[in-house]
């Protein structure tokens, strides 16, 4: 972010960041809603789940997995409970190396990323649409779509 010559923020980068925070707490609510009443996992743990999927042996070390989606291992570690408790991930033990942990999705988890890309999808497509048109966000979407 530009500072002015007082050591403020500058208006373009605080107004970026502004309609940054508006944007997240918009698509947070919303696709929170919509994913956990159709798959039953929040937008972060679909996003966990799908970087298990894609992972090469569906697995990633969990400070990896903490990085992977932007939360901090803590974080990362009360999330894998939840996704464990719905039997859609499950931790193990290194075996080479007894300190670390992975994160591994189980098939059910790998369904429910099947089955819920496709909404995920939708719903965030219609949560930029809606901020595209609305005045405190629809730069920040315009800069987001440019490709």
């Amino acid at each position: 972010m530009a500072e002015a010559a007082n050591g403020t923020a500058t208006l373009a980068g605080l107004d970026l960041y502004r309609q940054l925070t508006i944007l997240v707490g918009q698509a947070s609510g919303t696709l929170e809603k919509r994913m956990l009443r159709r798959h039953g996992v929040t937008p972060l743990e679909y996003m966990a789940l799908s970087k298990l999927a894609d992972a090469g042996d569906d697995s990633l070390r969990m400070n990896d997995l903490a990085e992977a989606v932007g939360v901090n291992p803590s974080t990362v570690s009360r999330l894998m409970g939840r996704l464990e408790a719905g039997e859609l991930a499950r931790r193990e033990i290194c075996e080479a190396d007894r300190r670390a942990t992975y994160a591994r999705i189980t098939e059910q988890g790998q369904r429910v990323v099947r089955e819920a890309a496709a909404t995920f999808d939708d719903d965030f497509e219609t949560v930029l649409d809606t901020a595209a048109v609305d005045s405190r966000t629809a730069a920040l979407v315009a800069v987001l779509r440019r490709e």
